[in-house]
């Protein structure tokens, strides 16, 4: 068997993983609804009580920040202890890297008409981090 890559990173389907015979390819990643993750997350709930907690970090979780939000509200109904990991950020002004993604699969980039974000309300966002303890940058000069 031989895997084009280029085909795999523009692949939006995976349907090499249900031919695959041997069983050697496997999906990693799959995409949840609140309800689906509540019931993952409430599975092992009741044998830590009050202890129980969920922290969301890596991957920037805040980029799905709609989905949090309605996970966050469940779990705070469930009493769980919630925790967003976030140790430092970098802002950029406009990251234009995903136009690309877009553009390889024929579709628009929604965000291709945006401009740079005014200097005042990264200032402003810089701020709010950094009141939080959370090492935060603006541009592409940072040290990591």
């Amino acid at each position: 068997m031989t895997v084009d890559w280029k085909i795999c990173s523009d692949c939006e389907t995976i349907e090499c993983v249900d031919s695959c015979a041997a069983g050697a390819l496997k999906q990693c990643v799959r995409f949840l609804s609140v309800d689906e993750l509540m019931k993952i997350l409430m599975r092992d709930f009741p044998n830590r009580g009050s202890d129980g907690e969920v922290t969301f970090s890596d991957g920037e979780p805040l980029l799905h920040h709609e989905f949090l939000d309605q996970v966050l509200q469940r779990c705070r109904k469930e009493k769980m202890y919630t925790a967003i990991g976030l140790y430092e950020i970098n802002l950029l002004r406009f990251h234009r890297m995903g136009a690309t993604k877009w553009e390889q699969r024929g579709k628009k980039y929604e965000y291709s008409d945006h401009g740079d974000m005014p200097e005042e309300r990264m200032l402003e966002l810089q701020e709010r981090y950094l009141n939080n303890d959370i090492a935060c940058y603006i541009g592409e000069d940072t040290p990591f």
